[in-house]
């Protein structure tokens, strides 16, 4: 409870802050929270946002999985594989340290503005590092149980049911949650700069004209929604590792 009234608390004085700075710099440069409500209830109740998020939505969910599966995979082979890790640690930092906006922009000219683009753009920039998170989790797990579960000849489904999956689901759960908040952003990134449809795209169309209001207002319904799902995701952690504090 105390946590919620927090994170409210940091939403009232965001807002705050941004009606702050719309009266410093002046409504016509910053549209104030007062003049971008009501754009924003027309967007909800006409249900006009509804295509867009959906569109944005689809698309972060097909990226995300694709780029949490291969860093899931990758991540624990390079912990596990010796040789592995020696051949593909110079190319997972390479695409970690690439700029996701340039990865964008090839992608578009190699690939198009397919579905297919985007899983790709997604992939490469989740990936890595839920690769190098999961390493990391797998470099720390503790050896002594290993050696104890091959003293008991513990078999192999034995092993991943009882010995690895108790340790890997709470980092796995934790990086799927950064994951879908990473791959929401590149997702709207992409739309900007590119891709037809989606809450990004609606932003540089309202950026184009110049209606800062309405930019605005499609950014806050990003904004809500990555929230929302940030909540959603916080509450299916603690719903399935319900042993911990």
């Amino acid at each position: 409870m105390r946590d919620r009234s927090l994170q409210l608390l940091s939403l009232v004085a965001l807002v705050l802050l941004w009606a702050g700075l719309s009266t410093a710099i002046g409504p016509a440069i910053l549209p104030g929270p007062a003049a971008v409500a009501p754009r924003l209830a027309e967007l909800v109740s006409t249900g006009d946002f509804a295509g867009p998020l959906i569109q944005s939505l689809t698309r972060t969910a097909l990226g995300f999985v694709i780029g949490f599966v291969a860093g899931l995979a990758i991540g624990l082979a390079i912990a596990k594989v010796p040789w592995f890790e020696r051949s593909a640690s110079p190319l997972l930092n390479i695409v970690l340290f690439a700029p996701t906006l340039v990865i964008i922009f090839l992608a578009i000219a190699i690939i198009g503005t397919q579905l297919i683009s985007i899983a790709v753009i997604t992939g490469l920039a989740v990936a890595p590092n839920v690769a190098i998170y999961m390493r990391d989790v797998m470099r720390d797990f503790d050896p002594d149980l290993v050696s104890m579960s091959d003293s008991f000849q513990v078999n192999g489904s034995q092993r991943i049911r009882d010995l690895y999956l108790p340790y890997l689901v709470p980092p796995m759960l934790a990086a799927a949650r950064i994951g879908f908040s990473m791959s929401w952003k590149v997702i709207m990134l992409a739309e900007v700069f590119g891709f037809p449809g989606g809450l990004g795209f609606q932003i540089r169309i309202n950026y184009t004209v110049y209606d800062l209001t309405t930019l605005l207002a499609w950014l806050s319904i990003f904004v809500i929604a990555l929230l929302l799902i940030e909540q959603l995701l916080r509450i299916a952690e603690r719903t399935v590792v319900r042993w911990q504090p």
